[in-house]
């Protein structure tokens, strides 16, 4: 075994010792819905003729085909090659830097308190060689002697609580460098794994020096959006903030890096699909598995932060599906659905969950969020409204006239603050990158920036990024550099903010849920661009609970639950009818009348949707009929009822449903 390293590492130097080692940095990364885009520079120095220029220190987990070059002027590329070096160690990181430097201060701290413990000792064996100078010398009065027993005795306590307390400052420097030393070893164990290389084989005329760009495709990063909803209550305007959670576990850090985020997936087949005919013929059912669904579009994302879902399974009919198997896509590892068709796992490896049910159609979803629900049915239904809400105004104008200020000159320009900064000129900026801009004039304006402000100020705020939208994608520039750790973690980037024009309204459902939720229901929500993502709802300055924003099932409104209003209280009960159940021929007919009640505690009038539902019979021998729901708008293709009801404080309201159902009496259905 030993002769074989050595034989590797001498292959490996003989052919390092042709190449010529260069020096890269990341200037720019595009990080993906899944996967990244690196860019690097080089200024690489060639003599005539064929060079080979090694470029180290990269990730493992580059896509050899991805890799492209720039900048090479009349050089000529012979060849390409992407190479892991199992034998080189990473370069000490500022992280491994930073603890070194640590430990030797704490050395000298250690130092320190050590020399402070020898003097003290020394100061000590003084005072106890002398102790008797006072007893011993001829002429020293009594009070002399009780006097310097005093001082012996108070500095012979003192030094002994200084040593005691020195010791323990030595043990505790002693532990804190001893996790230090921990963390280095754990630094050092990582730092001897592999590293990817890029081996250029370049072919120059004459001897010259390229500045040389390099770009290629990782995996093992990502980004995902995030948003925080904020309303402070049911008479303001809702904000959106939105955020992007970005992360990479590539092998490198990205260090002081300029960041542009894309809605684009390299991970996903671009190939257009090629449409034949199809044939029908005789096939036998025992053996016959139709291999003609297509390709589904995934509108989530994998999240790899998530370690726990939860969720609920329906059937078609929007009923809870027990026993269906949840399982991790690759793994054995999974969970069945309890009698309400719930599921908790635990997630420790994988992408992506499975659903499988005798008589259903596998469902397979990225693991996108904490709280999955699925529902098992051939056409998924498509939701009428979903979350959220925006609507915002800007302005910007490259020259701007302020109005009332008549005791300046016509032609003298207002003092313009871009971001906080001061600026004559204005015209630089491009249109769409202002945010927002505000108009100060008079005292509120030469108060805070003095007499160049007489003509008046145009704050601006521009956006913290640069949106740009391609063909079939969109990418935001983000200003401000970043340092990615190559980590286990998430690196938060502000995207934007927008505040919102909503429509609050209270909703409940109590044949489901006997809770009044708050709901914000938004419009114009379009213009923003939003991708599906978990949201934290924050309501009253309290954090109320999480959503999802799911755009793509959105149609005309997009609505955010607020969470649950205790002021207001739903109750949902079957009356009591003795002759709910009777029996005609050979038909069995079921009398069902609920009473639905409301009452709210809160000190206004507020509007709610109330909604309940009527079955529908699947077999012509099940009948529903007699079916009254008083002023109920009723949906007759659902057979959904809602009411809109305007209720007051202390003032119940009380809604009534009923129905009959006729079936066979030797049958039974699912009541």
């Amino acid at each position: 075994m030993k002769k074989l390293i050595l034989l590797l590492f001498l292959v490996c130097s003989a052919t390092y010792a042709n190449e010529r080692k260069t020096d890269s940095k990341i200037t720019e990364v595009t990080v993906y819905l899944q996967g990244a885009r690196i860019s690097r520079e080089a200024v690489i120095t060639l003599k005539s003729g064929i060079n080979e220029v090694l470029l180290g220190g990269l990730s493992t987990l580059i896509d050899e085909n991805s890799i492209q070059l720039n900048g090479l002027n009349t050089v000529s590329v012979l060849a390409i090659n992407h190479q892991i070096n199992y034998l080189s160690l990473k370069p000490d990181s500022e992280e491994f830097l930073l603890l070194e430097k640590k430990i030797k201060a704490l050395e000298r701290e250690i130092a320190l308190h050590n020399n402070l413990i020898k003097g003290l000792q020394e100061e000590e064996s003084l005072l106890n060689n002398n102790r008797k100078l006072g007893t011993e010398t001829e002429g020293t009065t009594l009070e002399k002697v009780k006097e310097f027993a005093t001082y012996y005795g108070n500095r012979i306590r003192l030094i002994g609580d200084e040593i005691f307390d020195t010791k323990l400052k030595i043990e505790q420097f002693k532990e804190e460098m001893n996790r230090y030393s921990a963390e280095i070893r754990k630094l050092r164990s990582s730092s001897e794994k592999e590293t990817g290389e890029i081996v250029l084989k370049l072919e120059a005329a004459e001897a010259t020096q390229i500045r040389l760009q390099i770009s290629y495709n990782v995996s093992n990063a990502g980004w995902f959006p995030v948003y925080d909803i904020k309303a402070e209550n049911t008479d303001s305007a809702l904000s959106l903030h939105y955020k992007a959670h970005v992360y990479q576990q590539t092998g490198v850090n990205w260090n002081n890096s300029k960041i542009t985020l894309s809605t684009d997936d390299p991970t996903i087949d671009n190939s257009k699909p090629d449409l034949t005919s199809y044939y029908l013929n005789y096939v036998n059912p025992a053996t016959y598995r139709n291999r003609t669904q297509a390709t589904k579009k995934h509108k989530f994302k994998y999240n790899p932060l998530i370690k726990k879902v939860s969720g609920v399974v329906l059937d078609s009919y929007g009923q809870p599906l027990p026993g269906v198997n949840v399982v991790v896509k690759g793994t054995a590892h999974g969970v069945q659905t309890d009698f309400d068709g719930r599921y908790t796992l635990d997630i420790t490896e994988g992408q992506n969950l499975s659903f499988s049910f005798v008589g259903q159609q596998t469902k397979e979803v990225p693991i996108y969020s904490p709280n999955i629900n699925v529902r098992l049915e051939e056409d998924v239904a498509r939701l009428e409204e979903v979350v959220v809400s925006a609507y915002g105004e800007e302005s910007s104008s490259h020259k701007v006239k302020i109005r009332g200020n008549s005791s300046v000159r016509a032609d003298q320009a207002p003092l313009y603050i871009v971001d906080g900064v001061p600026q004559e000129d204005i015209g630089h900026i491009d249109q769409s990158e202002i945010k927002s801009t505000q108009i100060l004039k008079g005292s509120d304006a030469t108060t805070l920036y003095g007499s160049r402000a007489a003509s008046g100020v145009v704050l601006i705020t521009t956006k913290a990024y640069k949106e740009k939208e391609l063909a079939t994608t969109k990418e935001f520039s983000i200003k401000k550099k970043y340092s990615i750790a190559s980590v286990d973690d998430i690196t938060v980037i502000y995207i934007d903010d927008f505040k919102v024009k909503t429509e609050y309204e209270y909703f409940s459902a109590p044949v489901l849920n006997e809770n009044v939720f708050l709901t914000a229901k938004l419009t114009e929500w379009e213009q923003f661009d939003l991708l599906p993502g978990e949201a934290n709802v924050y309501f009253g300055g309290s954090y109320s609970g999480k959503s999802f924003i799911d755009p793509y099932q959105v149609e005309k409104e997009l609505t955010v639950s607020l969470g649950v209003d205790p002021n207001i209280v739903v109750e949902r009960k079957q009356l009591n009818n003795f002759k709910s159940t009777t029996f005609i021929g050979g038909s069995k007919v079921v009398n069902k009348t609920y009473e639905i009640s409301l009452k709210s505690n809160k000190s206004q009038d507020i509007q709610l949707t109330l909604m309940d539902r009527i079955p529908i019979s699947q077999n012509k021998g099940i009948k529903v009929d007699d079916v009254e729901y008083g002023d109920a708008e009723f949906d007759k293709k659902k057979s959904l009822l809602s009411w809109k009801i305007d209720l007051s404080p202390q003032k119940p309201v009380k809604k009534e449903l009923s129905y009959t159902i006729k079936f066979p009496k030797y049958k039974h259905i699912n009541l």
